[in-house]
């Protein structure tokens, strides 16, 4: 199942494979995932708020960042990008971000 956030989770999950674990942003990388996924964990349990979506954003304009300084693309770029492939059966981003986050993939 997807909602709106699923495009950030695909997103974030490319973005990690593209950056690689050697390349010196990764740590960052990791980071913004960290405080993304848990902000969407929030909403998803809890409701959108005000605060969260300030930091959702916050969040968002790091990640645009920094893909647009690897990548040479932003992070909604990337997300949007993927979202026009078309889908394969057992080789999907979203189904690899849910397997690596399986609490991130829960809808109330």
């Amino acid at each position: 199942m997807s909602d709106v956030f699923t495009r950030y989770e695909i997103g974030l999950t490319q973005l990690l494979e593209r950056l690689g674990s050697d390349h010196p942003s990764y740590v960052e990388l990791l980071t913004l995932q960290t405080r993304l996924l848990e902000n969407i964990a929030q909403v998803r349990d809890y409701s959108d708020s005000e605060n969260l979506r300030s930091e959702r954003n916050r969040i968002l304009a790091q990640l645009n960042r920094l893909a647009l300084d690897v990548l040479g693309m932003s992070f909604n770029e990337l997300y949007e990008s993927l979202a026009r492939q078309p889908h394969r059966e057992g080789d999907s981003a979203l189904e690899s971000s849910q397997q690596k986050h399986p609490s991130t993939s829960r809808l109330k």
